[in-house]
């Protein structure tokens, strides 16, 4: 199977769309992050366990955004490399507070989408924004939470005779 994306270039847009949320983009900060302290953690103490928990720290912030987020199916399933690189170059580009152009440059504004400025520094307020916008679950049977009961009297233990 010929491979869609030759480049790591022709790839950055498609990733980029796939990470549209500030909630996605702050999991993958978050998880690129956990990563690289698990890293330095695995140099300080010469353990390679800790290279294993780097790999599943990254992983589990990123699919968490893709699964529960972005709702998508995470591009490492299939663009493993690709994707592992344009991990890091997220980090880098929201480091440095180049997200918005990023995002400018490589998607068109079809569709109405509107991205907002995010820096590390930014990311909170854009993820409350995000949290505040979500509807509620529409109220019925299943998502309703018990209501509480009543405290009833308590009765004394029967005494054994």
């Amino acid at each position: 199977m010929a491979e869609r994306y030759r480049t790591l270039d022709e790839f950055w847009p498609f990733y980029l769309s796939q990470h549209r949320r500030p909630l996605t983009q702050a999991l993958h900060v978050a998880g690129s992050l956990a990563a690289l302290s698990f890293l330095g953690l695995a140099i300080a103490f010469r353990s390679w366990w800790f290279v294993l928990v780097a790999l599943v720290a990254g992983y589990a912030f990123a699919w968490v955004g893709h699964f529960f987020v972005e709702h998508n199916r995470p591009a490492t399933f299939t663009y493993p490399v690709k994707s592992f690189m344009s991990d890091w170059r997220l980090l880098w580009v929201v480091v440095t507070g180049r997200l918005e152009r990023e995002i400018a440059r490589t998607q068109p504004q079809a569709e109405g989408v509107q991205h907002e400025s995010r820096t590390i520094a930014d990311m909170p307020s854009a993820i409350t924004r995000q949290a505040a916008q979500t509807k509620p679950l529409p109220p019925d049977s299943k998502t309703r939470l018990p209501s509480p009961k009543p405290d009833a009297p308590r009765k004394a233990p029967a005494r054994r005779k």
